[in-house]
């Protein structure tokens, strides 16, 4: 195994490593340094936590299937298809978390950063 092909299966362990940093210590409040900041995900403290949940969650799911994807095309590609095929999966899997949880944020908040679905007083 070459040193490309060796650098290439770390980054998925980097990946996973970083997905349960963002896991475990959640930025708590809306900042414009850490954390999944959108103007959807700014608008409420609800919704700042909700989409950092949602995000973290996601990135942990991206980064286990990365981790499988890597391994699997290690083990039955050449080692340029294998790596071809890990960062293509790897790349549609992160960009994907943007609608993933712009959605996710739609369907829960309106307009304003409410959540949708609940009323005054409750």
């Amino acid at each position: 195994m070459n040193l490309t092909v060796l650098l290439h299966f770390l980054l998925g362990p980097l990946i996973l490593l970083f997905a349960l940093l963002y896991k475990i210590f959640q930025p708590k409040d809306i900042n414009g340094r850490i954390g999944y900041r959108t103007a959807r995900s700014m608008q409420s403290r609800e919704a700042w936590q909700a989409a950092n949940e949602f995000a973290a969650n996601g990135l942990l799911i991206a980064a286990l299937m990365t981790l499988l994807v890597q391994v699997i095309a290690g083990l039955s590609l050449d080692d340029l298809t294998g790596i071809i095929v890990s960062v293509v999966f790897e790349t549609v899997a992160l960009v994907s978390l943007i609608p993933m949880t712009e959605s996710h944020l739609k369907k829960n908040f309106d307009g304003e950063g409410n959540r949708i679905g609940l009323r005054a007083g409750n």
